[in-house]
């Protein structure tokens, strides 16, 4: 899913979220608290997620707040070294996480 746009908009595209958040000036608390918010609502929505599929709540914030933070990271990864290998790998190693599957007898 998130693969290809990189490669056809040639390693230019990316979460705008981060953009901001990492170019803005440490004194601009109206754009902090946006991307704050942004990134604690984009978290919430992964969590719930992960509770309607039948995980715990401490783990299910845990794990939205793991893909979360490992897609940031590929995303960037990808864009500079120009390949798709981060997100393939995060993808894999999500994928393969026990704590990923319902709780027994669900």
């Amino acid at each position: 899913m998130l693969r290809n746009p990189y490669e056809s908009y040639e390693w230019r595209c990316g979460c705008p979220i981060a953009t901001v958040a990492l170019d803005i000036r440490s004194d601009s608390a109206t754009i902090r608290e946006a991307s704050a918010y942004a990134y604690r609502r984009w978290h919430e929505v992964i969590a719930q997620r992960l509770r309607r599929a039948g995980m715990e709540a401490i783990g299910a914030d845990d794990h939205a707040l793991l893909v979360l933070s490992a897609t940031q990271g590929a995303l960037i990864l990808a864009r500079t070294w120009q390949t798709t290998e981060p997100l393939n790998a995060v993808a894999r190693q999500l994928a393969e996480r026990p704590s990923t599957s319902p709780r027994a007898g669900s």
